[in-house]
């Protein structure tokens, strides 16, 4: 009888300790959801004035090398912004913007914004988009490439030398089972794009 007494103030104790260990975690969640809130109102103001700034800087008379690095600068800070606006899905309140897009622009936009890094550190970029990777695809066009950048940009960022190669191709439910790394061979020239037409 004394120890199931016991295990019941065990029991009882252990659960205390539960429900005041939830009530923290959920406070912290609050205060991070409070702290992400604060931070993208603030860091959008100054992100939107260089996305007008620059855009007025791409109206007047530019080398071509100037007006591409304008241009790159231009899509790497509306990245930027939509990378600030994904903290809203902590609240649930950010929603998809699905429309159709040009999925293989997508790819080549990504490694025209990754080259300059990818240049610095003396890297080779490959492409190869396979002839089954439909042109147009439907989603958020945004999200999408700030993913895939996000993957090229960290495999640029830790390949110390050589090469990062892109392969896109439409993954079918039976080559899954069965699936390995493709091997991959670097490449002499600096880009290497490849895709049905070209």
């Amino acid at each position: 009888m004394e120890e199931s007494m016991r295990a019941r103030d065990q029991l009882i104790e252990q659960n205390i300790a539960l429900d005041l260990a939830r009530r923290e975690a959920e406070k912290a969640i609050h205060a991070r959801n409070d702290f992400l809130a604060v931070m993208n109102h603030e860091m959008c103001t100054p992100m939107h004035a260089i996305i007008a700034l620059f855009s007025l800087l791409l109206e007047t008379e530019l080398s071509p090398e100037q007006r591409v690095m304008i241009e790159t600068v231009l899509k790497s800070s509306n990245l930027l912004a939509t990378l600030i606006n994904l903290s809203r899905l902590e609240d649930g309140s950010l929603e998809l913007d699905f429309g159709m897009f040009n999925l293989h622009g997508i790819f080549k936009e990504v490694i025209n914004l990754i080259r300059p890094a990818a240049s610095i550190k003396k890297l080779s970029l490959t492409m190869i988009l396979a002839p089954d990777l439909p042109m147009y695809a439907v989603g958020d066009e945004k999200r999408l490439m700030q993913t895939i950048l996000n993957i090229v940009g960290n495999a640029v960022k830790f390949t110390k030398e050589g090469y990062v190669s892109i392969v896109a191709s439409v993954a079918k439910p039976e080559s899954l089972r069965d699936w390995r790394p493709p091997e991959f061979y670097p490449v002499s020239r600096p880009l290497l794009l490849t895709s049905p037409g070209s």
